[in-house]
């Protein structure tokens, strides 16, 4: 138990939206609970207070900016009634929260810059989402859950008054942002119960407070009666009240202790000297200063002497400042139970409370030890990235632009307008498509940018803390009508006040770390929005609007949300990072993704042992065999689904082959699977011995440069004779095949010949066209080079043997080369991201951004094991004795499908957990000799790791 320190103003309404549609009220009780307190001891308290003690109970200074030892001087004096803490680390603000409470002659007030919850007024601990983001939580049970955390803060910190942030600036609109006038009862009688003192917030309707507009405040003054009436303990005059010019300072107490007959706290923020006229006028009782307090004493000291501010006037406030004081610190009524694992001073505070300090604070470092942990427990993450989701609202959608697909259709055009995060968003919205970038910081400019659009475009336009006016809106709206159009509006929310539903809106509240990646994620379907409007805004958006759009692509989120513990894969970055320092591979990149959510994205180590250009996420990487799963067999499954390839039919019956061909009675199935006993290699081997590539002539199979005849680009400088390709297609049909399973590159070549016939396309422009395209897959093809630049690919291999050259952007695989970077067998460039997707469709049953690309039961034919041996088709699958060497983890799903390349990577799919691995390397840099990433079993021991983190998280919020 914190001892006598009080509890805290609880910033709980603010007044910025229209009207809304009234319910019977319930009874209430009337006013303020404080105000019903006995006042023999504040009368008794006033009498013993120096003229100097009693202005400074009007004070509260913001230690912002302040020494610290020149603050301890004035609490000591008893010049200040209240200290303003923030930006402080938790030991720091407990330490001098306990000082200065036991210096000060009198009881302070303690207060923060507030919010929903206290974690974001601590230096070192996680933030959370500002209150209007939390008012926007479609859920209340959420909600009711956030206000008992809130509860449990305020009692174990010991805070008198934290005000909230201010809301959105949105004048002439003075009803609730958020819940009925009956829920803002419920509110504040929860408050009363507790002692715990409730302030609305931001007051900012000046128009209720100019002369001549008493009709109009007559039926105004509804829901302000009505929250004075449920118990309000105070309001919090708004900065803008200030500012204008529209009503005179005196106003302000008319309105409050005339029109309202309230007679609870009022309170301003003196944001410059000049102002404190205004303030004091305004009949405030409590002033927050970040300067000198003893300028605002001596201020107040002039105007008590010059009649300005009376004896009666200083009395009234002292009256009203002191009676808080004093029921804070009572007990919960008996109306309900103390919280769980709460404490409250079980005693009427005594007068000794007015002239000294108890000192009971024996144990607070105990105390204070839990209170960090709490603030600093890493389960904080969780709801801070939950929290921040899920208060992000689309408004508008019209035609159902969002979430966007047709990605191969659709040319993306990001405009940035305003002072934020452009890097941030542009790098969260390539991860699905790609887009051009703008930022500027002027309509003007934007202007001109938008006129040079020609209507095929997909804009998206971002406003970062940008206020629109009601022309440039009306621009916008025009624009809707030409084009797609997405505005993504950061902060202000007044600004949807002038916009309608012809434009598609979505609105985040906050901007920064961790915030701006999001929205890009929403657009796409990675995160499912279903915040909505805390308000009414004009006659489109209305208070309670969010429009929910469905996930329906990978989410980049965090490992709890996916049920995983962060730590529990720590484990993968040890052993890469080991296995980089032994020299297994120069660097990599990992993907895990868990129901959908990508809980793991590293890109770790170099390009070479050179160290010269870190992995990045987007850099290629020579897939190797992989190519079999995710281009040829994805092919076979979209032409066996039109009925053009039969898995049971002879190759005869399905392909043009010599009549003397030995494969002419092979089926798909036995290609597939490697059961047709077919040798491992493609009989390539004369030209894989023939060593005169510098032969200038081109007199044989190679030559340095291109020619229509060398018309098959090998290597850099090297071309292959493309009428040897028709050779090498006739030596396959001389193999001959045997009932056994072999794994054989042959099986592939031949499938991608079949796949071609059936196609009437290349197998990359193919998969292109029907999947890596529509997919959004920007790193993903064949010949990389002609769409990539050479810094953006990973070199595979220095080849002393064959091409005696650098492998850098042309295919490893030998047979693959000389069909000139595309073949069945491999041939593929990715990254782990890209492939990700791909597996993310398999296991969404075919489905991914909306649209079908498989039926569900294709794929399980495909990646079943009942086709002869354990294979699928085109697919590896685990078996039991794979599993029991240690190739697989123990806990993989049968159902499991994947494939490994021989340039160190692996994709793997596990349909009973929902789990994706993607595993990049280019472990045969500079040399195939290198074979350290099978030795130590680097990729079978991150699975494990994977498999070891499963279901070892439970979202659960802390307590104290």
């Amino acid at each position: 138990m914190r001892g006598s320190v009080l509890f805290c103003l609880l910033a709980l309404l603010a007044f910025a939206c229209l009207p809304e549609r009234r319910e019977p009220l319930p009874e209430l009780p009337g006013l303020a609970p404080f105000l019903q307190e006995e006042t023999a001891e504040v009368e008794a308290l006033i009498k013993r207070m120096s003229l100097e003690q009693k202005l400074g109970q009007l004070i509260i200074v913001a230690r912002v900016g302040q020494p610290e030892r020149q603050l301890h001087q004035w609490v000591k004096m008893g010049r200040v009634g209240g200290v303003h803490l923030s930006g402080l680390t938790l030991d720091h603000f407990l330490s001098l929260q306990d000082s200065l409470q036991q210096e000060a002659p009198h009881p302070l007030l303690f207060t923060t810059s507030g919010g929903a919850l206290f974690n974001n007024q601590f230096s070192d601990a996680i933030a959370l989402p500002v209150m209007d983001a939390l008012q926007s939580l479609p859920s209340d049970s959420m909600k009711q859950q956030l206000q008992q955390a809130f509860l449990q803060q305020a009692q174990s910190l010991g805070l008198n008054l934290a005000p909230a942030p201010y809301l959105s600036q949105l004048e002439q609109r003075f009803t609730l942002p958020e819940g009925s006038l009956q829920q803002y009862a419920r509110d504040i009688n929860w408050l009363n119960e507790r002692h715990i003192l409730s302030l609305a917030d931001n007051f900012a309707a000046t128009s209720l407070l100019q002369p001549g507009r008493d009709s109009l405040r007559d039926s105004l003054l509804h829901d302000f009666e009505y929250l004075v009436k449920a118990g309000l303990s105070g309001f919090w005059i708004g900065p803008s009240v200030y500012e204008s010019k529209e009503a005179p300072p005196d106003s302000i107490g008319r309105f409050f202790r005339g029109h309202l007959q309230f007679d609870g706290l009022l309170m301003a923020h003196l944001n410059a000297d000049n102002q404190l006229d205004e303030i004091l006028d305004s009949g405030v009782d409590l002033i927050v200063t970040h300067n000198s307090p003893g300028f605002v004493l001596n201020y107040l000291l002039t105007a008590y002497r010059s009649g300005e501010l009376s004896e009666p006037e200083l009395h009234a406030k002292l009256r009203r400042i002191l009676l808080a004081k004093q029921w804070v610190g009572r007990p919960i009524s008996d109306g309900g139970p103390a919280p769980a694992g709460q404490e409250v001073a079980a005693r009427k505070l005594p007068a000794s409370m007015f002239t000294g300090i108890e000192d009971d604070r024996s144990g607070l470092s105990e105390p204070g030890e839990k209170l960090g942990q709490y603030f600093k427990d890493s389960r904080w993450r969780y709801w801070q990235r939950r929290l921040r989701e899920e208060s992000i609202v689309v408004a508008s959608n019209p035609d159902s632009l969002l979430p966007f697909h047709g990605l191969n259709q659709q040319y993306f055009q990001a405009f940035h307008l305003g002072a934020g995060d452009f890097a941030t968003f542009d790098e969260a919205f390539g991860k699905y498509a790609e887009s051009g970038s703008w930022q500027g910081n002027t309509w003007e400019a934007l202007t001109r940018q938008l006129l040079k659009l020609d209507g095929t475009e997909n804009v998206v336009l971002v406003l970062h803390d940008y206020s629109l006016d009601s022309l440039q809106a009306a621009t916008l709206i025009s624009l809707a009508y030409r084009l797609p159009l997405v505005l993504v509006n950061f902060q202000r929310l007044e600004n949807l006040a002038l916009l309608d539903t012809s434009l598609a809106v979505v609105h985040s509240f906050e901007e920064g770390e961790g915030l701006t990646e999001l929205v890009p994620q929403v657009l796409f379907g990675g995160i499912s929005a279903g915040g909505i409007l805390p308000c009414t805004l004009n006659r489109f958006f209305a208070k309670g609007r969010g429009i929910a759009l469905p996930p329906v692509r990978m989410r980049y989120g965090l490992p709890e949300q996916a049920g995983i513990a962060p730590e529990k894969l720590v484990g993968i970055d040890a052993i890469v990072e080991t296995a980089i320092d032994e020299g297994a591979f120069p660097g990599c990149q990992v993907v895990v993704v868990k129901d959908g959510t990508v809980v793991y994205d590293k890109a770790l180590g170099y390009h070479t042992y050179s160290k010269k250009q870190p992995t990045r996420k987007t850099d290629l990487y020579d897939v190797a065999s992989i190519t079999k799963a995710a281009t040829t067999t994805l092919a076979a499954m979209k032409l066996y689904e039109e009925g053009a390839i039969n898995p049971n039919a002879r190759l005869r019956n399905q392909m043009a082959l010599p009549r003397t061909s030995r494969l002419r009675n092979l089926t798909v199935k036995k290609l597939m699977t490697h059961q047709s006993g077919l040798q491992p290699h493609m009989p390539v081997v004369p030209y894989l011995l023939y060593r005169d590539m510098e032969n200038a002539d081109c007199s044989r199979y190679f030559c340095d440069h291109p020619s229509d005849t060398f018309a098959v680009q090998v290597a850099n400088a090297f071309y292959f004779d493309k009428r040897y390709i028709r050779k090498i297609q006739e030596d396959v049909n001389r193999l001959r095949p045997r009932n056994r399973y072999r794994y054989s590159d042959v099986n592939f070549i031949l499938m991608q010949q079949l796949v071609e016939e059936k196609a009437g396309a290349p197998l990359d422009s193919f998969t292109a066209a029907h999947f890596y395209n529509p997919l959004g897959l920007q790193h993903t093809g064949f010949r990389p080079l002609l769409w990539k630049d050479s810094s953006e690919i990973v070199p595979t291999q220095y080849d002393r043997r064959w091409r005696h050259q650098l492998i850098h952007g042309y295919v490893h695989d030998e047979t693959a080369a000389l069909f000139g970077g595309v073949a069945g067998n491999a041939g593929l460039f990715s990254t782990a991201e890209d492939l990700a997707v791909v597996f993310q469709m398999l296991l969404n049953g075919g489905t991914y951004g909306g649209e079908r690309y498989l039926e569900s039961k294709t794929i399980e034919y495909f990646t079943s094991a009942r086709h002869g041996n354990y294979r699928g088709l085109g697919f590896d699958k685990p078996e039991a004795k794979t599993i029991k060497s240690g190739k697989f983890p123990e806990q993989i799903g049968k159902a499991a499908f994947g494939h490994t390349g021989f340039t160190g990577t692996c994709a793997w799919a596990d349909p009973d957990q929902g789990l994706t691995y993607i595993f990049l390397s280019n472990r045969i840099y500079p040399d195939t000799k290198n074979r350290k990433l099978f030795e130590k079993r680097v990729r079978e021991r991150i699975h494990q790791v994977i498999y070891d983190a499963l279901d070892t998280y439970v979202p659960e919020m802390p307590e104290i």
